[in-house]
């Protein structure tokens, strides 16, 4: 999909180059809360009745300025309310081959959707279509409705939606007077941009706002977003249960800042990391005594940090943070699972969203803003970016990382994961810039870069590369970006070979953690988490041959169980090595006394999986770094 309306980096404080504030964090998680995929109670309904109100859109009928149903006049509003419409087939525009029907419970009765793809689109048979990315307003507003009888008052709904290169322009509002004054917009959360969003359940609880007012309205607006669509089905109110809490999302952040990365080496470690929750009292109760306990435990699932932090009142409706710093010493490079669990002195009806999992990985030196393959199984949602992800953008297209280095870190290499689409043929050119520079838009100034580098068919096969500068760059403590320029390398400029790098929008992340940068334009935020990644200086050497005359390691590739270390010691002494996998963990290590002259060690590979590793040995007067290659 091509795009080209982007959001552009206003007035972007440079204090964020150094550390952002533990409320900048706290800020971007309540703005952020995944309310679309809450585990909703069964029982929602605490009086046991049915829904006060509902609209499915049975039997619905577009006319001029309103959509008219069997519960009164849904009426449009804004610049571009006409918009709006009720339909059955979703959007009809540029981009619409890739927008699937919604999977909403009444579908096949239709459903309110703000087609901006249509709107926008001038021409979607040219090449490519001819979209002008017009900045688009509208509203649509319900009948007004009765809601004397009930103080408590829950909104339900079922939506889909993809919108693209802003923040999501998704938003509600209420009234409590028939439309004469409104509540301030309300953000529809759907935290993943530019991917078709599933049909998922959005709840709010509203009692305070319009519950036991007779002449109650609801207003759906799409604000300024200039691309694809949003889809309503299935609005409920119901009265909701008195007792429900939810913990909306839980963070982790080793640096106490915006970000929150996948895989942390062990020196950018501070003494404590901060691990969070949000909590949202969703019941017609006030709540007290909250408590939420976090257990941080080891891939030997052995607790190895846990605390507590309680709360002593949560009014209802209110979202609240819950957070607390726990030392890091005892984390060492592993593989780490952390449950965020909330309880509180009431009975709720249903417990199910009162736990949340996150992983992360300590690492030896590899540092990744994306969790890729560290997330837990079935969490992880990919998406990609490159030269053909937007209009104009084939040859110099450059995406960029944020890292905070806390303690100095000598960068030899940078680790890049392919997506999909890439062909061989095409090239990149990685480079290590200052945050000041990216935030003015400058790009031509790197503190390093590495030669151009070719993609092949073994890379694309691979799907990772690691692409190494002269030599070692030292990065002081501050704030970087590592970005990837790329080319298409084709000499027919309609039919360029195409680089695309994986997207993790698993976790949200701040609008600066992925940035990109068009040729000739200017530095926009788009991405969340790209798999471009800082390799530490135990990757030095990791991809030359090592051998020489004083060590030597057999078989290299190896298929078996054993490899054969030999060494060659002018005199005798302690000898240690250490095995290292691809993410700098350590999985094999131990010391022998070598003797002067020729020394076999045997290094027992039965446990480990087929990969590549980096053995390190350390002598009394020689030192010696390798890869190992492991087939099995």
């Amino acid at each position: 999909m091509n795009r080209y309306s982007l959001t552009l980096i206003l007035a972007f404080s440079a204090s964020l180059t150094l550390a952002q504030t533990r409320e900048h964090l706290k800020d971007r998680v309540l703005g952020t809360i995944t309310k679309e995929v809450i585990s909703l109670p069964s029982l929602l309904n605490s009086r046991g009745g049915s829904a006060i109100w509902e609209e499915n859109f049975e039997g619905a009928q577009n006319q001029s300025g309103i959509v008219q149903t069997n519960n009164g006049a849904w009426t449009v509003g804004g610049a571009d309310g006409n918009v709006w419409k009720h339909g059955f087939s979703g959007t009809n525009g540029c981009w619409s081959e890739n927008i699937p029907q919604p999977t909403f419970a009444t579908v096949t009765n239709g459903y309110l959707i703000f087609d901006a793809d249509s709107a926008n689109c001038n021409n979607p048979s040219s090449n490519p279509p001819d979209f002008s990315a017009t900045a688009l307003t509208g509203s649509i507003t319900s009948p007004t409705i009765d809601l004397s009888s009930y103080n408590d008052v829950l909104l339900e709904f079922s939506h889909a939606a993809r919108w693209c290169c802003q923040s999501s322009p998704l938003f509600i509002a209420v009234s409590n007077n028939g439309g004469q004054t409104w509540s301030a917009d309300i953000a529809v959360d759907a935290p993943v941009i530019n991917v078709n969003q599933q049909a998922t359940t959005f709840s709010l609880n509203l009692s305070a706002a319009i519950g036991g007012t007779a002449d109650a309205r609801i207003r759906f607006s799409w604000n300024a977003g200039t691309a694809y669509y949003w889809a309503i089905d299935d609005i409920r109110l119901v009265p909701p249960a008195e007792n429900e809490l939810i913990l909306d999302y839980g963070y982790i952040s080793h640096n106490s800042t915006g970000e929150e990365y996948g895989r942390i080496p062990v020196e950018q470690l501070d003494t404590e990391m901060l691990f969070g929750g949000s909590v949202r009292n969703f019941g017609s109760a006030d709540q007290t005594n909250l408590e939420l306990t976090i257990d941080v435990r080891n891939s030997s699932n052995t607790t190895i940090v846990t605390g507590m932090e309680s709360l002593a009142l949560l009014a209802s409706p209110d979202t609240s943070v819950l957070e607390l710093l726990l030392t890091s010493a005892a984390l060492v490079p592993d593989l780490y699972t952390t449950t965020f669990d909330l309880i509180s002195d009431s009975e709720e009806i249903d417990f199910s969203n009162n736990n949340i999992t996150r992983r992360f990985e300590i690492t030896e030196g590899l540092y990744s803003i994306d969790g890729i393959d560290v997330h837990a199984n079935g969490e992880t949602v990919l998406s990609a970016l490159g030269t053909n992800s937007f209009e104009n953008a084939e040859d110099g297209f450059m995406l960029l990382n944020y890292y905070d280095i806390r303690n100095t870190m000598n960068v030899p290499a940078v680790e890049i994961v392919l997506a999909n689409g890439t062909v061989a043929g095409s090239s990149l050119i990685v480079a290590l810039h200052d945050t000041l520079n990216i935030y003015a838009d400058d790009v031509l100034s790197p503190i390093a870069q590495t030669e151009i580098y070719d993609i092949t068919e073994d890379d694309i096969s691979t799907g990772t590369i690691r692409v190494y500068f002269d030599s070692p760059v030292e990065l002081q403590p501050n704030a970087y970006y590592v970005g990837v320029e790329m080319f298409g390398g084709s000499s027919d400029p309609d039919n360029p070979n195409t680089i695309r790098i994986l997207d993790d929008i698993t976790v949200p992340q701040p609008f600066y953690s992925t940035m990109i940068y068009i040729p000739g334009d200017q530095v926009y935020s788009n991405g969340n988490a790209a798999a471009i990644r800082l390799l530490g200086d135990v990757y030095i050497g990791m991809d030359e041959v090592s051998e020489n005359s004083v060590f030597s390691v057999y078989p290299n590739p190896s298929n078996g169980d054993q490899l054969h270390l030999s060494y060659s010691a002018d005199k005798s002494g302690l000898v240690n090595y250490r095995l290292l996998n691809s993410h700098g963990g350590e999985v094999l290590s131990a010391t022998f006394m070598a003797a002067s002259g020729n020394n076999i060690q045997f290094l027992d590979l039965n446990q480990l999986t087929s990969g590549i590793y980096l053995l390190h040995v350390d002598a009394p007067t020689d030192s010696f770094i390798t890869k190992i290659v492991l087939t099995k």
